[in-house]
């Protein structure tokens, strides 16, 4: 048994070193190296991204912080009416107050899920702009591997392709439109 399973290896062995030297050979690897963190932070869409977002934040905080302190003198006021209402009225008003409450941190919630979703889709948009620019720079200069510059310890500058993509990525998608929620 033991010899006929080392027969079967030997063949296997055998097998795969006549199918290899039979198949083509490789072709010789031609890398390139892109910073993809460098063109999602400083092209002049991610740029304009930011601008955006920053934007929106700061209104929305604005809005938020109304919000917060509204509910914050109505559970005063709310809070003040205690001793003055009958118990039944006041749970009721204090089941509206609640259901507000409630009803605010959900379209919070809502709204960021919205934000966060458009902003996916914006980068997205840069990625799928970059992965194209990419295809072309590598067909054009015969590159076969291209990586990103994290997947590398050591990279000389001359593979570096990544100030050529940000020059046609910002002449191609200079911006990059955000479909901010509205107000909740």
């Amino acid at each position: 048994m033991k010899g006929s399973l080392t027969s079967v290896a030997l063949a296997v062995v055998v097998a795969a070193s006549m199918a290899t030297a039979h198949a083509e050979p490789l072709p010789p690897a031609v890398i390139a190296i892109i910073d993809y963190r460098l063109l999602e932070q400083e092209s002049d869409a991610a740029l304009d991204m930011i601008g955006q977002v920053n934007a929106y934040r700061d209104t929305y905080q604005t809005e938020l912080s109304a919000s917060e302190e509204a509910l914050r003198a109505e559970a005063q006021e709310l809070e003040r009416q205690r001793t003055v209402l009958a118990p039944e009225v006041f749970n009721d008003k204090r089941r509206a107050f609640e259901e507000k409450t409630q009803a605010i941190q959900q379209g919070v919630l809502e709204r960021n899920r919205h934000f966060d979703s458009a902003l996916r889709t914006a980068r997205n948009e840069i990625l799928r702009t970059v992965l194209v620019i990419v295809t072309e720079v590598a067909e054009d200069r015969k590159f076969n591997i291209v990586l990103d510059n994290s997947q590398a310890l050591f990279v000389a500058k001359s593979l570096d392709i990544t100030q050529v993509v940000m020059e046609e990525l910002n002449k191609r998608l200079s911006t990059v439109a955000i479909a901010v929620p509205s107000g909740q």
